[in-house]
């Protein structure tokens, strides 16, 4: 998904808004293809696929370690540059409650999913992972029609 590239420490990085979301169009068809298989019954098994400038053996070297290791840990990557303000919205649009803001510094829990709205929603740039996850000056995305409700918590109106 376009939003997870914005930390990538090597290309593809971030595409353009107009790719996302042609990336994005093309992810919601297929997800409807396969929604309607499985409601028909149909059994499909699926090649897994990995990308040309990988061999076999990097990809699930990377993919093994990252589900096992990586996925319960990422969490403890982000940080923030000096830039962060505290201003608290990475914390207020968290979809699972996972960032804290503590003495107006963000705080990240192992529940965290990574799913980088923090790192593209952030006003002054200032959310990254640590080990190569830069963010300044890449491409943010934002998903369409979401709109981030500064300081207004979950259940709350």
């Amino acid at each position: 998904m376009p939003i997870n590239w914005t930390c990538s420490p090597e290309p593809p990085f971030p595409p353009a808004q107009e790719e996302a979301i042609e990336i994005i169009g093309k992810g919601v068809l297929l997800a409807y293809e396969m929604t309607g298989e499985i409601i028909d019954g149909i059994r499909k098994y699926h090649k897994f696929n990995y990308p040309e400038r990988y061999s076999k053996f990097r990809f699930y070297r990377e993919y093994l370690l990252f589900r096992y290791l990586g996925i319960y840990n990422l969490w403890r990557l982000f940080k923030v540059y000096d830039t962060c303000t505290g201003c608290g919205l990475c914390a207020d649009i968290c979809p699972t409650c996972s960032i804290t803001i503590i003495n107006k510094v963000p705080v990240w829990r192992k529940t965290c999913e990574q799913c980088m709205r923090c790192v593209n929603f952030c006003p002054a740039e200032a959310v990254y992972q640590s080990h190569g996850g830069v963010t300044k000056g890449k491409n943010k995305y934002h998903e369409p029609g979401f709109k981030p409700h500064h300081f207004t918590k979950v259940g709350s109106e």
